[in-house]
């Protein structure tokens, strides 16, 4: 106890002095942003005089977009967005990260190739699934007419339900890697002796990952689903590139409207506001996954 307190003496200018540089850093980069976001989504704030404050409006903001056209629409593609990409790319995760964890040959390069989509830019990903299914000259269109699932080329990308569903599978191609990498690292850490005192009493392999795996993996589950949700919340990008919240706005998400309003309409203290209605749909989904996968603790 005298040791520990003697090099705590010790190094407590530099104790400080880093918890300060850490303290300055959050503020500017953290609290200042966010403190400045909230107060000016009460303003009638116009991007094109950025140094005039603007009118305090209080809440018409946030009554003006609740009550758009758009809001309920837009509210519902991005709860289908995350109910629909969210659990498969976690479950694709875990899967491929069962099968690299097996002693198998080649598992090596299997996970480099695994990972190599998360190398790649968003922008990238999106361009390349708007190239495949272009309608005129896209190789899925040339794949499927030559395997006689269609009869000619089709303008996906102007239907709604399948351009939503190629931005999906672009999301979750872009997204897989890195919960699949948290999985495999935590089945990494799993004692061997658990899983063979399994194996003796007689239980089933859907039972030891019923019962062992899943229980293991259940905090890196949780911090995954969050993970992804939260991403799914504030993905843009794809979107903007595969589809531009098109047709008919059936894949413009808040996110997605929150950029029209703040670059296409300049009012920024609407984009603020959808902003922070975003920040705390994306608390209460957190809560909600904390509620229903509570994390375990291991003595």
């Amino acid at each position: 106890m005298n040791v520990g307190r003697r090099i705590m003496r010790g190094n407590l200018p530099i104790i400080i002095i880093t918890l300060a540089i850490l303290s300055v850093t959050v503020w500017i980069w953290v609290i200042y942003p966010i403190a400045y976001a909230f107060f000016h989504s009460f303003h009638a704030y116009d991007i094109t005089r950025p140094w005039f404050i603007g009118e305090f409006i209080g809440l018409r903001n946030y009554i003006d977009v609740i009550t758009s056209y758009y809001f309920l629409k837009s509210l519902a593609i991005t709860a289908l967005f995350i109910v629909i990409c969210v659990p498969l790319t976690v479950f694709l995760a875990l899967g491929l990260a069962l099968l690299l964890n097996q002693e198998i040959r080649g598992a090596g390069i299997m996970q480099v190739m695994a990972i190599l989509p998360w190398t790649i830019p968003l922008v990238v990903s999106g361009t390349m699934y708007k190239w495949m299914f272009d309608g005129n000259w896209g190789v899925a269109n040339y794949i499927l007419t030559k395997l006689g699932v269609i009869t000619g080329y089709q303008p996906w990308l102007t239907m709604p339900w399948p351009t939503l569903i190629i931005v999906c599978t672009a999301w979750i191609w872009s997204q897989y890697p890195l919960p699949m990498i948290l999985f495999l690292a935590r089945l990494k850490l799993m004692p061997s002796d658990i899983y063979e005192a399994s194996i003796i009493d007689g239980a089933s392999t859907f039972s030891r990952f019923r019962y062992i795996t899943l229980i293991w993996l259940r905090p890196i589950l949780l911090l995954n689903l969050i993970y992804q949700t939260i991403i799914a919340l504030a993905t843009f990008d794809l979107i903007y590139v595969i589809s531009g919240g098109g047709p008919f706005d059936f894949t413009s998400t808040i996110s997605f409207f929150t950029y029209r309003e703040a670059f296409q309409f300049f009012d920024w203290g609407r984009a603020l506001a959808l902003s922070f209605i975003l920040f705390i749909i994306g608390l209460a989904v957190v809560y909600l996954y904390m509620r229903a996968l509570p994390a375990v603790r291991y003595r």
